[in-house]
């Protein structure tokens, strides 16, 4: 089996720009950086394994277009992070205009799902059902 990976791809110049060996299955752009988490399934554990990390591209501004790219692990705080962790069946996450961060579960896949809320630096706001398997945000 070929494992999941990760591609940045420039679509302006029709380029790829950097690949990972992890899996980015949900992602949210703000402020230019890339916030993802991912998972694939680890047959000999009978388990998923979760990818959770945080993408800052800085173009270069070289004539090639070249990017320099640092990841970390987590998404802006600790304790954003463990709550990822901690969810039954992560399903999305988004960052608003404000820089606020949701989350959402989507525990069994057939019942309602939960929709949590953080501040612009990663601290808990509150926690709310949502509808089944959300995953999907929008803006106004």
């Amino acid at each position: 089996a070929n494992p999941a990976g990760s591609f940045i791809f420039d679509c302006e110049n029709e380029r790829l720009v950097e690949s990972f060996n992890f899996p980015s299955t949900y992602a949210a752009v703000h402020e230019g950086i890339f916030y993802t988490m991912g998972s694939n399934y680890d047959w000999a554990s009978n388990s998923f394994n979760w990818y959770i990390k945080t993408i800052n591209i800085n173009a270069s501004g070289s004539a090639q277009g070249s990017a320099s790219v640092s990841i970390s692990d987590g998404i802006i705080s600790d304790e954003l992070t463990r709550t990822i962790k901690s969810l039954i069946s992560p399903y999305g996450i988004h960052i608003d205009n404000q820089g606020k961060v949701y989350l959402t579960d989507a525990v069994d896949y057939k019942n309602r799902g939960l929709l949590y809320r953080f501040d612009k630096e990663g601290r808990f706001i509150d926690k709310q059902i949502a509808g089944v398997c959300p995953g999907h945000f929008a803006e106004k």
